[in-house]
C-alpha cells in the first residue's frame, strides 16, 4: 500500500490480529487507490523458538511465549492473503514475495508457498 505521495508503507509483524483491523486497513488503501497485499510468513513452532532464542531483538519481551501469546489470540487472516514458509531458503522466500507483489493479476484467494 502507497500514500498518495507513491511511497510504499508497510505493517511489519503481525500489526493486524482482528478481521476488523486489517478490514480497516484494506478498505484505506482501496480508498486511495491502492491494493493492500498481505504476506504472512510462517514456520513450525520449533523453528520459532529457536530464532526467538538466539537472536537480539529490540523489544525486549520479544520470546516464544508471546509468539505464542499472540498467535493463539489472531484472527486468520482473510484472504487474499500470501503465506510464505520461511523455512525455505531466504531467497526463495523473497522470490516468492516479490513475485506476488509485482503481479498485476488481482489476487482473490489464499496462495501458499510449499
Amino acid at each position: 500500500m502507497s500514500p498518495v505521495g507513491g511511497i510504499p508503507a508497510c505493517l511489519d509483524g503481525r500489526t493486524c490480529t482482528r478481521r476488523y483491523q486489517l478490514d480497516a486497513a484494506r478498505t484505506l488503501a482501496a480508498t486511495t487507490g491502492h491494493r493492500l497485499h498481505v504476506i504472512e510468513c510462517v514456520c513450525p513452532d520449533p523453528i520459532a523458538r529457536a530464532r526467538l532464542t538466539h537472536a537480539a531483538h529490540v523489544a525486549g519481551n520479544r520470546d516464544f511465549a508471546l509468539h505464542q501469546r499472540l498467535k493463539a489470540a489472531a484472527e486468520p487472516l482473510p484472504p487474499p492473503v500470501l503465506r510464505i514458509d520461511t523455512t525455505a531458503p531466504p531467497a526463495a522466500c523473497a522470490r516468492h514475495a516479490l513475485d506476488y507483489l509485482l503481479s498485476p493479476v488481482a489476487r482473490t484467494g489464499e496462495e501458499s508457498t510449499g
